[in-house]
C-alpha cells in the first residue's frame, strides 16, 4: 500500500475546543454585521428626512440669446439679492437649462446677468414670482431690464435698489 498520509484521529477534547472557538468567532462576526445594518438604516432615515425638507425645484431656461454668467435668486422681501447660484465656472448657454432647489416656498425675485462682451452684462429679471411647487421660468428678450458695466469684479453694486455682493470673475 502506498505511503500516503494517514489521517490522525482527533480527540473529543480537540473537537470541542475547535467548535467552541468557531462559535465565539461567529458571535463576534455578528457585531460588525449589526453595526453595518444600523448605519444603513440610520443613513436611509436621514436621507428620507432630508428629502422631505427640500423646497421646490426652480428650472431656468435661457432663451436670451446670450450666455448667462450669474443667477441671482432671493425672496422678494430680502433687502440683499445674495450670491451667484451658479458654480464658479458654470454658465447657462443660450437654449440651455439649469435647475436649482430652493430653500422653501415663497415669492421670489429671479435675476440673470448675461455676458454681452467687453465687460458688459445684460440684466434680466422676473420679480415677485410665487413658487409653491416645482416651476420652470423661461427668460427671453421681454425680460431684459438694462445693460450694466461693473467697474471691477468682486465689487458690490446696486440692482433694483438692492445690494448685490461682488460677482466673482468667471475667467
Amino acid at each position: 500500500m502506498g505511503g500516503g498520509i494517514v489521517p490522525k484521529e482527533i480527540s473529543m477534547k480537540s473537537k470541542i475546543k475547535v467548535f467552541g472557538n468557531l462559535n465565539r468567532a461567529l458571535k463576534w462576526a455578528k457585531v460588525p454585521l449589526l453595526i453595518i445594518v444600523l448605519v444603513a438604516v440610520i443613513g436611509f432615515s436621514l436621507a428620507a428626512c432630508k428629502e422631505t425638507s427640500k423646497g421646490p425645484v426652480l428650472t431656468i431656461v435661457n432663451n436670451t440669446g446670450y450666455p448667462i454668467w450669474y443667477v441671482l435668486i432671493c425672496l422678494s422681501t430680502d433687502p440683499d439679492i445674495g450670491d451667484d447660484w451658479l458654480g464658479p465656472s458654470e454658465v447657462i448657454y443660450n437654449y440651455g437649462t439649469r435647475s436649482f432647489t430652493l430653500p422653501g416656498t415663497g415669492t421670489y425675485d429671479v435675476m440673470l446677468l448675461a455676458y454681452q462682451g467687453t465687460s458688459a452684462f445684460r440684466f434680466y429679471a422676473k420679480l415677485n414670482v410665487p413658487i409653491n411647487e416645482n416651476k420652470t421660468l423661461t427668460f427671453n428678450s421681454s425680460d431684459f431690464v438694462t445693460t450694466i458695466t461693473p467697474s471691477v469684479h468682486n465689487e458690490r453694486m446696486e440692482l433694483l435698489n438692492r445690494t448685490v455682493p461682488g460677482l466673482p470673475n468667471k475667467d
